[in-house]
């Protein structure tokens, strides 16, 4: 009898230790890349990772808890890297990894799906630069065929019309920004487009139509495929004083019929406590900031909520121009700007609008959205609703707004270059 109890006791043992296996995830790859401010590690994983990190002055130990090492961790390349060597430890607990570091560094950590994946990215103290040192390079604009291009034909009488009037102002700065980046590719569709090299095309034709008209100026928050935190694309925007933020977005869904073009403003339900939350923070890297840093609380508010309500309403107003002239060349999922609560969104004093391009989702969707003669269609009509809003109403001491004071023009008053922006 003991010897079938302890034959039944060794089988209950491999059971279990079999259940707990299964319940832990696997650590399946590890690699590591360059970017252009900082070096990134990723640890991808067979399941959602549940983790926590500790770093010194020269060691990095991150946790992770019911996770099992089967990756090879190859180290070479480390010397390019503030890394020196990198070290594992199975535990009851789970997966510990030791990074051993050369040189101090600046630590951001994060969590990606589909698959998930742990991130570190490293940031070398010593060589720490501003984002706008480093990743707000506006591309060149390249040559293009305006032929037949009725929108361009608009852009070009404006320019040809527009003469200088004297003294110094500055251009209207639009940020564009691309959705996702990197080691985040966002959708990806039946036929393997990736929503990232949707995203940035579509800016860089966007960035390439607003820098060929006068008075306009715009800047990418990403010109190549590396990844950046929604927070940094906001910081981007306040430090290039942006008059707009526009993020390029490609959307999906389990149902896959569903398709068309999709705008996005700020909700005004989500708005308030992150404007205060910002001008907390940001008080001197803003306009709004400075007018309202020596107000009592109850003022501040006010304020904030004034300028956050404004700042909407300019929103809704574009991203409506936008969608009447989008429908020109595709189908609308709603033909009204919706409200969402998106972090890219937030800025108190920035109108911004989240530009959903199609859904890749839908294989037809899927292929007009692979095509750079449609990227660039949709590129132009994200155009119009920009100029001809900024047109009509240009902030202070721009170009546009010293023109519309001191002229009209041949045939046409500034503010009418646009017919399609009136709504």
């Amino acid at each position: 009898m003991k010897v079938y109890s302890r034959i039944l006791i060794f089988f209950l043992l491999i059971c279990l230790g079999q259940e707990a296996f299964s319940n832990s995830i696997r650590i399946t790859n590890f690699r590591f890349s360059l970017q252009p401010t900082s070096v990134r590690l990723v640890f991808d994983a067979t399941g959602k990772i549940n983790y926590t990190v500790t770093a010194s002055a020269n060691k990095i130990i991150v946790d992770i808890k019911k996770a099992k090492l089967i990756a090879i961790l190859n180290k070479t390349g480390l010397a390019k890297t503030p890394v020196s060597s990198i070290l594992n430890k199975q535990k009851d607990s789970g997966l510990q990894l030791i990074l051993n570091l050369k040189n101090p560094i600046k630590l951001r950590h994060f969590l990606l799906t589909k698959p998930d994946r742990l991130i570190l990215d490293l940031y070398p103290i010593e060589k720490e630069k501003s984002n706008a040192d480093v990743i707000i390079k506006p591309a060149e604009p390249s040559p293009a065929d305006t032929s037949n291009d009725p929108e361009q034909e608009l852009i070009d009488k404006m320019n040809q019309n527009i003469e200088e009037s004297g003294g110094s102002s500055r251009d209207i700065i639009v940020v564009i920004d691309p959705g996702h980046g990197g080691e985040d590719s966002g959708t990806v569709g039946h036929n393997g487009t990736r929503e990232k090299d949707v995203t940035l095309a579509v800016a860089k034709a966007l960035q390439n139509i607003i820098n060929k008209t006068k008075g306009f100026r715009a800047v990418l928050t990403r010109n190549s495929d590396y990844f950046i935190s929604l927070r940094k694309r906001l910081g981007i925007a306040h430090s290039r004083k942006a008059d707009m933020f526009v993020s390029i977005h490609a959307d999906a869904y389990k149902n896959t019929e569903v398709h068309g073009v999709s705008i996005f403003a700020l909700s005004q339900r989500g708005a308030t406590s992150e404007a205060a939350r910002w001008l907390a923070e940001k008080e001197n890297e803003s306009e709004l900031g400075q007018a309202i840093s020596d107000k009592n609380t109850l003022l501040r508010s006010v304020l904030i909520d004034l300028a956050q309500t404004a700042t909407i309403s300019a929103s809704l107003e574009i991203g409506g121009i936008m969608l009447q002239s989008l429908a020109d060349i595709t189908s609308l999922h709603l033909k009204y700007v919706e409200q969402a609560g998106f972090v890219v969104l937030k800025s108190p004093d920035i109108p911004s609008l989240l530009v959903e391009v199609g859904f890749l989702s839908h294989r037809d969707e899927e292929f007009k959205l692979r095509s750079a003669a449609h990227q660039k269609e949709i590129a132009a009509k994200l155009a119009i609703g920009i100029e001809s809003y900024f047109v009509r109403r240009p902030p202070q001491g721009t170009y546009l707004a010293k023109i519309k004071r001191k002229a009209k023009f041949s045939g046409f008053a500034l503010g009418d270059s646009l017919p399609s922006g009136d709504v």
